[in-house]
């Protein structure tokens, strides 16, 4: 039972025995060197001063892509474009092709082509790209001959590559362009030279710009680990109930009712490496927390938007426990990480 700081959640069933680890914490603010070299490299990577962030609200998104109708409308025109075929690249295209269909009224049928029509201007929509590997994916089920990339945020070093390398590619149209920042300070080694090489037959960039946090997503940040001696993907800077995205790779069932009781704090980088949760506390000390299930369920069912009673719900169902223990220790649990600052209650 959670009873403490140093408390330990273990349910036992037929199949599995779970419990939570216990956290750790770096003298200099950084990541711990106890860390394992895997979870370090992306703990670092997340928490590095060289990313920017740059954060898109609703409003901005919108306006970014009423920006990006109106750049469409300048190239191609209005019934040039209700002619084209519309391609979305899963799955923040899917939302941002939603807007400019308001925007420039495209009839349903331009909808439904998709990209297998011949002899079509097609428009790819994303919400952004920083190396291009989806947008690389969707030309090659293309067989347009001419096409326009249409993105709500890219970085102008993307752009130059891809009408460089993509000879269909007529216009790379964006409405936000992403600042580009200084390549990190890395000593270059024969294994990150190999691997950047293979890096860039999947992507047609490998520079480093701001990155934009959307309402519904951020996108993978690649970040070179010294530890691993390769790229890996770093841990997720977005809270959950901030983002759609962030939920969905929580592994937590939709709400029917989002109560938001606790919430993650803005500054933990969290992610699942070989089935353990990490939370890392980027805002000063440096604590960093690893769970096992059920502790990692307690958080991740909280963090999501859950209540206790929703939480209780499904630890029962999960576990077979009786309920008056699972709520103790949900409660003492929350408790527990509200102290190591990995939650805060909700506003």
């Amino acid at each position: 039972m959670a009873d403490g700081p140093n408390s330990q959640v273990t349910y036992h069933n037929e199949t599995e025995t779970h419990s939570n680890s216990d956290s750790s914490t770096s003298e200099e603010g950084g990541t711990n060197p106890c860390l394992p070299s895997h979870v370090r490299g992306r703990a670092r990577g997340a928490a590095s001063p060289g990313i920017v962030h740059v954060d898109l609200d609703w409003r901005s998104c919108e306006i970014g892509a009423e920006r990006l109708a109106a750049l469409l409308l300048q190239s191609y025109g209005r019934e040039q474009l209700r002619e084209a075929s519309y391609l979305a690249i899963p799955r923040g295209g899917l939302i941002v092709l939603g807007m400019l269909s308001y925007f420039l009224d495209l009839p349903h049928d331009a909808l439904w082509r998709g990209a297998g029509v011949p002899n079509r201007l097609l428009v790819l929509v994303d919400d952004c790209a920083l190396g291009g590997v989806r947008l690389r994916r969707a030309l090659e089920i293309s067989q347009a001959p001419e096409v326009v990339v249409a993105m709500l945020a890219s970085p102008e070093g993307l752009r130059e590559a891809v009408l460089a390398r993509e000879p269909r590619v007529r216009r790379f149209l964006s409405a936000i362009t992403l600042r580009l920042l200084p390549a990190a300070a890395t000593v270059t080694t024969k294994a990150m030279l190999e691997a950047e090489a293979k890096l860039l037959s999947e992507r047609y960039w490998l520079g480093r710009a701001v990155l934009p946090r959307f309402p519904w997503g951020e996108p993978d940040f690649v970040g070179w680990s010294e530890e691993s001696q390769r790229f890996e993907v770093a841990l997720r800077t977005r809270p959950p109930h901030a983002s759609w995205k962030s939920r969905s790779l929580l592994g937590v069932p939709p709400l029917l009712e989002r109560r938001g009781e606790w919430h993650a704090p803005e500054g933990v980088t969290w992610g699942e490496v070989d089935g353990v949760l990490w939370l890392c506390d980027t805002r000063g000390e440096g604590t960093v927390s690893s769970l096992d299930p059920p502790g990692s369920d307690i958080w991740r069912s909280l963090a999501a938007g859950a209540d206790v009673d929703q939480t209780v719900a499904m630890l029962v169902d999960r576990f077979d426990v009786e309920p008056e223990r699972v709520r103790q220790d949900v409660i003492a649990f929350a408790a527990e990480l509200e102290a190591r600052r990995m939650l805060e209650r909700g506003g």
